[in-house]
């Protein structure tokens, strides 16, 4: 049995049904479906469900002597799934007589028709599975969430992977917004503060943020005294960003410090969808060294997408032999590193709001108009 990621399943498009009859008297009808994926994790042994078509079409397809050949091909894309389905069958070197052409052609239909239904039946189960996937969070009210696995990254940064209600369960937070989570300072007192996960509703079962603790911070406080085990409240989704694949060429990305995770989550669901091809450009300025967050995860999606994305770091105090940016972000970087103003790009800022005032100044001087820049 295979274990395979459905993520949400929607027949998009029936590319192409048809039966030609070649030169050489042989059939190809061919059946190619694409699914979309967006809701959790199921398993499912789609290699048992296909080869059992395979072998129902394949009977119904056998004339005489005259077996066909029926090749399948599955190839993965995330978050697709394109399933490409031939049938040859090859006479003998002369022509069928006009009996038993009519007799192929009623097979044909017979086994298209057999493809059709177990297709379908297929598609419409996993589509049925989707409506009742619904995301764990409320706009409204806060629901609690177990804390499974603390991971600690450095001095003052952890990583918190919180447990949602089952294995197949998804957060439900759409691209490049964020939860709102309750705690308690060191004075016993409620702090209600904002932050973004790192993972995606294609990450299902969980959902993780990675968090920098400062000394005198009251949701730091929550964070360093939370334990596995420990529940924390957590309501949304928040935010009013809203995104739609290839809705412009490129991002540009200004952040800082702990303003890295929404542009990481956005970065992110652009890169692993296949049918976009946004660019996505990033500078993101620290203090030190030690003081970037996910650098482990982004170097990884460079590597991954050399092409498609691009990270500029800029530190105020590099260790020696850096080769980045020194400083404060310029707006010599920004012509540098990000798109230049064109009506088909943004760029996004997050930081701390001295950071934010002075990009939203730099990008005003270089002629980037309000509707192509956005503050989280």
């Amino acid at each position: 049995m295979v274990d395979v990621e459905i993520l949400d399943i929607e027949v998009v498009d029936i590319e192409r049904l048809d039966i030609e009859i070649l030169d050489n008297w042989t059939l190809v009808p061919v059946l190619e479906i694409i699914l979309s994926l967006e809701i959790g994790l199921v398993y499912f042994d789609i290699y048992s469900a296909l080869n059992l078509l395979l072998l129902s079409i394949s009977r119904h397809f056998s004339v005489g002597r005259r077996n066909p050949t029926i090749s399948l091909s599955i190839s993965r894309f995330v978050p697709d799934f394109v399933f490409s389905l031939q049938i040859r069958k090859t006479p003998k070197s002369s022509p069928p007589s006009q009996a038993m052409e009519f007799l192929e052609a009623k097979e044909v239909q017979v086994g298209i028709g057999v493809a059709i239904v177990a297709v379908v039946a297929t598609a419409a189960y996993l589509y049925t599975s989707k409506k009742s996937k619904v995301g764990s969070i409320d706009p409204e009210n806060f629901k609690e969430f177990k804390l499974v696995k603390r991971t600690q990254l450095s001095h003052n940064v952890a990583k918190f992977r919180f447990e949602l209600p089952t294995p197949t369960s998804v957060l439900g937070l759409p691209i490049g917004q964020h939860i709102s989570c309750r705690g308690k300072d060191s004075q016993g007192e409620e702090v209600i503060k904002p932050y973004t996960p790192t993972t995606l509703d294609t990450d299902v079962g969980y959902f993780e943020l990675v968090i920098k603790m400062y000394p005198l911070g009251r949701m730091s406080h929550y964070f360093r005294e939370l334990r596995e085990g420990d529940y924390m409240a957590v309501r949304g989704p928040k935010g009013r960003f809203k995104y739609q694949p290839g809705e412009v060429r490129a991002f540009g990305m200004l952040a800082g410090g702990s303003g890295i995770t929404p542009m990481f989550q956005v970065a992110r669901a652009i890169l692993e969808n296949p049918k976009d091809n946004t660019q996505v450009h990033l500078i993101y300025a620290n203090v030190t060294y030690e003081d970037i967050l996910l650098k482990e995860e982004l170097e990884g999606l460079e590597a991954k997408y050399p092409g498609r994305f691009h990270v500029y770091y800029v530190l105020n105090q590099p260790p020696e032999e850096w080769t980045g940016g020194v400083g404060f972000v310029s707006k010599e970087m920004i012509q540098a590193h990000c798109p230049a103003p064109a009506p088909d790009i943004k760029i996004l800022r997050c930081g701390p709001p001295p950071m934010n005032k002075a990009m939203a100044g730099h990008l005003d001087a270089l002629g980037y108009s309000a509707e192509m820049q956005f503050q989280f």
